[in-house]
């Protein structure tokens, strides 16, 4: 099972204003590497409901590289590689929208989402981090973008032990969920076919 789990923070309602980005490297079903980034948006304006959220506000952020200057150590950690994030729709979109505020290529990518994930491996209540972490006895700070990488790649592992599967395109398969992909150019979302009868097909413990 390999991987990379990303998760970012935001300063404003602005998909660009990225903040702070979480990501850990999932190599054999083992946690090998996890990086995180303070990110300076670009205008450093951080709106209260975004800085209650995660703690970040701006003049935690004044001496820190805008994300251009952070891409180079980024970009190799996500090129070719599958990534997932919990909500990939969000985060995904954030690498975009900040990748064109900055005029930088997409890398080459597929990327899945571990809500889509869980909705289809468990039968819970919330799909939301936290009440998986919760339930899955996962340690978790909600909102600080490591913890919640940290999060999104334990409830992928976790599917997998359910499933006992090994690597994630089997998984997708076996869910019949599509990945998403980004390349130099554009990007394709993922998806999830329509199904008839559509039911659940494995559930924890």
């Amino acid at each position: 099972m390999d991987f990379v789990a990303i998760d970012f923070e935001t300063a404003n309602r602005y998909r660009d204003s990225a903040c702070a980005l979480g990501l850990i490297v999932v190599e054999s079903g083992e946690v090998v590497d996890q990086r995180s980034w303070l990110i300076r948006p670009y205008d450093n304006s951080f709106e209260p409901y975004h800085t209650r959220l995660h703690g970040i506000d701006a003049e935690m952020v004044l001496d820190q590289p805008e994300f251009h200057e952070l891409w180079p150590a980024i970009h190799p950690l996500l090129q070719g590689q599958m990534v997932v994030a919990h909500n990939a729709s969000f985060d995904m979109s954030v690498l975009r929208h900040v990748l064109d505020k900055y005029s930088l290529a997409y890398p080459e990518l597929t990327y899945a989402c571990s809500v889509k994930i869980a909705r289809e491996v468990w039968d819970r209540p919330s799909y939301k981090l936290s009440a998986l972490c919760k339930w899955l006895e996962v340690d978790l700070t909600h909102h600080q973008a490591l913890s919640d990488a940290n999060g999104c790649a334990q409830i992928i592992l976790e599917a997998a032990d359910e499933m006992e599967v090994w690597d994630l395109p089997t998984m997708l398969k076996e869910l019949q969920l599509n990945s998403g992909r980004l390349f130099d150019g554009g990007y394709f979302p993922s998806s999830q076919p329509k199904k008839k009868n559509s039911f659940k097909r494995y559930f924890h413990k």
